[in-house]
């Protein structure tokens, strides 16, 4: 048996599955201030009455030979030595990763990407992350922090990034830069449905998408100019990584043909260098489950 642990700043998921990498049982909690102790808790819980061969953990930030360097969601693990803490809790075989890193071997093994081998997953939703797939295989780096492609930068002197960096991918095509650059354009032109769709003043992407259904140009402008961004991050990793395909997924993705049809369009722009000149793009099939299936997926064999 295994366990899948989801760690992220709101929630923590926990899953028992069999080797075949069925989920048994599952539960989920609101993430408490002491992470360890309600980690430890779960733990105890699928545990017992089992023979545990592994437990995978998927946490969003970066990690290095097991110790948490940089967890913006979960800043009580910042400098954590997670290896070590959890083998007091219950010993046993872990292994810990980036959740992105985790969401792309729940594709490879359970979703879009259960026929390829060479694939990338990027994830699109409150900011911009991925995995990077090779010859069947995670690739994370030299330091563990491969795939960080929402901190690849993709216009100089652009709007600032979290990271310190300005014209991140991730602060021109995520939700949350869809949201303000809608802001923005609100503050600008009152000719937009925007402003009247989004409850308590709060503007979202998802806002964003429903003025689109009803033909607001602006709207319908934004999602293009995010499409566009989304295109050229893609664009880049393809002419980088020559993947089999690229497989998207994260929340944004979730508006459909409003998220997708821009990109595409965008695409079509970029010269690319593979033999095709073109990417086959596969939507990520394992949806708000991604999180505790790249936990489990991180301890199947």
């Amino acid at each position: 048996m295994y366990i899948g642990l989801d760690v992220g700043g709101t929630k923590i998921t926990a899953g028992l599955a069999d080797a075949r990498g069925e989920i048994l049982q599952r539960e989920t909690s609101k993430t408490a201030p002491n992470v360890l102790e309600q980690i430890s808790a779960l733990i105890q819980k699928f545990s017992a009455g089992q023979k545990i061969a592994k437990i995978g953990v998927g946490l969003p930030g970066q990690l290095k030979n097991g110790v948490a360097i940089n967890m913006p969601n979960v800043p009580q693990l910042n400098g954590v030595d997670l290896l070590a803490e959890l083998n007091k809790i219950y010993p046993a075989e872990y292994v810990i990763e980036n959740d992105a890193n985790a969401a792309a071997l729940a594709e490879l093994k359970y979703g879009a990407g259960r026929n390829y081998k060479n694939f990338i997953y990027v994830t699109i939703s409150t900011g911009v992350g991925g995995g990077i797939i090779i010859d069947g295989h995670l690739y994370t780096g030299a330091n563990g922090t491969a795939g960080e492609f929402g901190h690849t930068v993709l216009l100089p002197d652009g709007p600032p990034c979290n990271c310190g960096n300005r014209g991140c991918w991730e602060a021109l095509g995520s939700g949350t830069a869809l949201a303000k650059m809608a802001a923005a354009a609100v503050a600008e032109n009152s000719g937009t449905r925007i402003k009247e769709l989004a409850k308590d003043n709060r503007i979202t992407a998802e806002i964003v998408v429903e003025a689109a259904k009803l033909e607001d140009q602006i709207a319908l402008e934004l999602l293009d100019k995010n499409g566009y961004y989304n295109a050229l991050g893609i664009a880049n990793l393809v002419n980088t990584f020559d993947p089999e395909v690229i497989i998207i997924g994260g929340g944004v993705t979730f508006n459909g043909d409003y998220f997708f049809q821009p990109l595409f369009k965008s695409l079509k722009t970029f010269k690319l260098l593979n033999p095709e000149q073109s990417i086959k793009i596969l939507r990520a099939e394992c949806g708000k489950d991604t999180g505790l299936l790249g936990a489990v997926a991180l301890a199947l064999p």
